[in-house]
């Protein structure tokens, strides 16, 4: 079992100068215990896994498990930002769908057909990465400008975020993940006094704002603009 040669994985990558040799001692090592390992032993999936794997490319996997049930592949999207797509092969597989999970902002179902391959369920998933960009741009953008309250650390499925306004006040912004360069709905959190005038200040410019305006340009008015708090 691969397991029993997790120390000797361990010390190899800990001593290899890049990622390219310590998969190919991988596959060297995976060869080597297959050649002594009654072919019962391995589930019926594994040869259509590994040719998965090695049309996918070795480099993308973060993680697997010994038995290559549970898989992490690991994918950058246009600005960069690293995605993990998590796979749980089930014994049926590729007559049965993997289980997946990730982090989107809407739930990410693939397309399966009996006798489908992970490559399949990969190119759908980049193609999801692309109806994101705007929204993560956004939020990454609203981070760096703005003080974040909720959630604390936002994550690639986050679609609300609490805003600080000052003067115990806040905005929360909900936005709709497919449609991410509407106006976002706005609520205003804080004393009444305070939230009163945030809120009337939202309904005078609404009819000016373009239906366009972005979650990011919501959020900078209220907090590059304190004059709105007094």
């Amino acid at each position: 079992k691969l397991k029993d040669y997790l120390p000797l994985l361990k010390e190899r990558l800990e001593s290899c100068n890049n990622l390219d040799g310590f998969l190919s001692d991988l596959r060297t090592l995976i060869d080597n215990v297959i050649d002594h390992t009654p072919v019962n032993h391995f589930p019926k999936y594994y040869d259509v896994i590994c040719k998965d794997l090695e049309d996918i490319g070795w480099e993308k996997i973060k993680s697997i498990s010994p038995q290559f049930r549970k898989i992490e592949l690991e994918f950058k999207d246009a600005n960069e930002r690293t995605h993990i797509l998590r796979i749980n092969v089930t014994d049926n597989y590729p007559q049965e769908s993997p289980e997946i999970s990730t982090e989107l902002p809407c739930p990410f179902i693939p397309l399966w057909v009996p006798g489908g391959s992970l490559l399949s369920v990969c190119e759908q998933f980049t193609t999801s990465l692309e109806m994101y960009q705007y929204l993560w741009d956004s939020v990454d953008e609203l981070k760096r400008e703005c003080w974040i309250l909720e959630p604390e650390h936002p994550n690639y499925s986050c679609t609300s975020l609490r805003i600080s306004l000052g003067k115990n006040c806040s905005l929360k912004i909900q936005v709709n993940p497919l449609q991410p360069d509407e106006l976002p709905e706005c609520h205003f959190l804080g004393s009444n006094s305070v939230v009163a005038k945030l809120q009337a200040k939202y309904q005078q410019g609404y009819e000016d704002w373009s239906e366009n305006l972005s979650i990011l340009q919501v959020g900078l008015f209220f907090v590059l603009f304190p004059e709105v708090l007094k």
